[in-house]
């Protein structure tokens, strides 16, 4: 195991150097599968919950696909196009009426001009969650995994 990359630099210029030892040697640190392997997880990010909506229902929505053609309000989809989905959330809103705003990961249907054009034209906002960072959009992950289990056990 290495004693660190700050210690191994100073080590290592104790007993020779070249042009750009430091970057080399952060590099072979970086690279290291023992040092990756030792490395400190990093710090936790603190827990912003989503606000609870008080005006009124149908304010915000999270969407996302289980099982890769299951939209959970459920809807049973042939397709997760960008444009099913605008088909799908049109009949939603007609039934239920306009939201505020629209939760949604990264997939590329939901990031694709199509979809956010759909919803700029019906004033409804676009709130993406971060790229890898499922617990951003927790209980809408917890309610597709609990919904691709029951698939599973059906």
């Amino acid at each position: 195991m290495h004693p660190g990359i700050v210690r191994m630099k100073s080590i290592a210029r104790s007993f020779m150097w070249w042009p750009g030892i430091d970057s080399d040697i952060e590099e072979m640190v970086q690279s290291c599968s023992e040092c990756l392997w030792q490395r400190h997880a990093p710090p936790a990010v603190s827990f912003s919950p989503w606000l609870w909506v008080v005006i009124r229902l149908w304010q915000r929505v999270h969407v996302d696909f289980a099982e890769k053609k299951v939209l959970i309000e459920v809807l049973i989809m042939n397709s997760t196009t960008a444009g099913s989905i605008v088909t799908e959330l049109r009949k939603l809103f007609d039934a239920y009426g306009l939201l505020q705003s629209v939760v949604s990961d990264n997939r590329p249907q939901f990031t694709l001009e199509e979809f956010e054009t759909f919803l700029k034209l019906n004033g409804v906002k676009h709130v993406l969650c971060p790229p890898y960072h499922q617990a951003s959009n927790g209980l809408t992950e917890r309610n597709v995994q609990t919904f691709n289990n029951m698939l599973a056990n059906a």
